[in-house]
């Protein structure tokens, strides 16, 4: 300006020029006392409204990193600095969304959100690439596997993260510690730092300042605890591939007498050849008593490896090996029950499948492949992998609601009966259940009955079998 160099002006008067403001000079000339600071301030350029329409569309996709896109994700579309909802939709098929009549001339925040459960795609596998990454043998290559890896969102991958995965997979925590199921990041950014994410802020909305034409807002969607993909959060994923070459424990029948401490040894001859398994194992809780497991110190297995869960008759496990141990010498894990009820065959009251944990086993190669469990009995082996079973309604007693969970070794037309202590029917159902883990929900409400002690059957293809429970006045 020509004023900071007229000779004629001090330093203090020069100063008092530059610092002088049009809200100064409007009080100066006029009879004003007092007047709003920022009303001469200058509208930036690019907020300067010059929309064709007074309406417009927000759209765009949301996909996994590998491409594969998600449907369901639920898109909010939120005025700036208000959080007034002001559009939503859920993505559809090809993870699209398309949100329309937004007012121009306004900046917006388009938000996604997806629920989910937490162990959607979070396996045993997803361990042995931690541990890999934190020994630095095969480090993650992307941000979004390294968001995924940090399970308690701390800003950092430690075997803490380890610790909380594992717990999702052995279903002691519904959810990972300080953090959601899913994260998004605006598909538009471009990290700064690939290896290191978590030293900036990465935009997990997208912020449209001034909304002027058709705007298009996409996401990298990620599921935390799913390094490797395979999240099935909805219908358009896929599971992992699966080998043929199955991971086999084998264990001994045995007869048994009420009062019997019964060691169950599942032996895996070929162990040496898997990272990783993980399973449930479910047990007849009117003829066993959970006792516990040993640990096996070669094997590394241990307390944090299983959790029992009595009022469900079922054991679930995972095991990883180390990537620095060596081959396991003792590739047997024992199990220790009590037999409340004397029985024939423990292979009649003992099973494996992936009712709370997903029964799946990882090679060498990390292809993944099937747990089975085989008995020995007079020199053959029995497989009860895939038996039909019903197991014990959880809670019980059943105050408001209780779930019946049971196993059906391929889809049936089936009956679901109450019936009270004389065989008097209250409630049945008919409908048809998929193969493998099936779950019905039963309300209290549904049934029209004093409390006291009933008996729920089911009959489908495979037989009919029942179990009581107790319903609270």
């Amino acid at each position: 300006f020509y004023y900071e160099n007229d000779s004629d002006l001090s330093p203090d008067e020069i100063a008092t020029i530059k610092g002088t403001r049009m809200v100064d000079i409007v009080l100066n000339n006029t009879d004003l006392d007092i007047m709003q600071e920022n009303i001469f301030i200058a509208m930036p350029h690019e907020m300067l409204c010059t929309a064709p329409n007074s309406q417009e569309t927000v759209e765009g996709t949301v996909a996994l990193e590998s491409g594969l896109t998600l449907e369901g994700i639920e898109i909010d579309v939120e005025v700036d600095g208000l959080g007034l909802n002001v559009g939503s939709q859920v993505t559809g098929p090809g993870g699209i969304f398309s949100i329309g009549d937004i007012e121009t001339c306004d900046g917006y925040n388009v938000i996604p959100t997806f629920e989910g459960v937490a162990d959607d795609g979070v396996t045993t596998m997803d361990i042995v690439l931690l541990q890999r990454h934190i020994l630095g043998i095969e480090p993650l290559t992307t941000p979004y596997q390294l968001i995924a890896g940090d399970a308690n969102n701390s800003g950092t991958i430690t075997t803490l993260d380890i610790v909380d995965i594992r717990k999702v997979i052995l279903q002691i925590s519904p959810a990972f510690t300080n953090n959601t199921n899913w994260r998004f990041v605006d598909a538009a950014y471009t990290f700064q730092n690939p290896d290191n994410p978590f030293a900036e802020s990465f935009p997990e909305s997208v912020h449209i300042p001034n909304l002027t034409v058709l705007t298009n807002a996409s996401f990298v969607a990620i599921k935390v605890g799913d390094l490797n993909a395979s999240s099935l959060g909805n219908s358009l994923l896929g599971s992992e591939q699966r080998s043929n070459d199955e991971l086999l424990f084998t264990a001994v029948d045995q007869a048994y007498k009420a009062g019997d401490i019964i060691e169950l040894r599942l032996s895996a001859e070929e162990l040496e050849k898997f990272v990783a398994f993980q399973f449930t194992l479910n047990y007849d809780l009117t003829q066993l008593e959970w006792l516990g497991a040993k640990e096996n110190a070669t094997l590394n297995f241990a307390a944090k490896n299983y959790f029992s869960m009595p009022e469900a008759g079922a054991v679930t496990i995972a095991w990883t090996q180390s990537p620095e141990a060596e081959a396991p010498n003792e590739k047997w894990i024992d199990l220790r029950f009590r037999a409340l009820e004397t029985g024939a065959h423990l292979l009649d009251v003992v099973s494996l499948n992936g009712r709370y944990t997903k029964a799946l086993a990882y090679r060498e190669d990390f292809a993944a492949t099937a747990v089975q469990l085989a008995f020995s009995q007079n020199g053959d082996l029995v497989n009860v992998e895939d038996r039909y079973e019903l197991y014990q309604n959880i809670p019980n007693p059943v105050i408001n609601t209780t779930e019946i969970g049971f196993y059906l070794p391929n889809a049936s037309q089936g009956t679901i009966r109450i019936l009270d202590v004389n065989g008097r029917e209250v409630y049945t159902v008919n409908q048809s259940f998929d193969q493998g883990l099936n779950t019905w929900i039963l309300d209290r409400s549904m049934l029209n009955v004093a409390g006291g002690v009933y008996f729920y059957e089911l009959r489908t293809d495979f037989g009919t079998i029942s179990r009581s429970m107790a319903i609270v006045r």
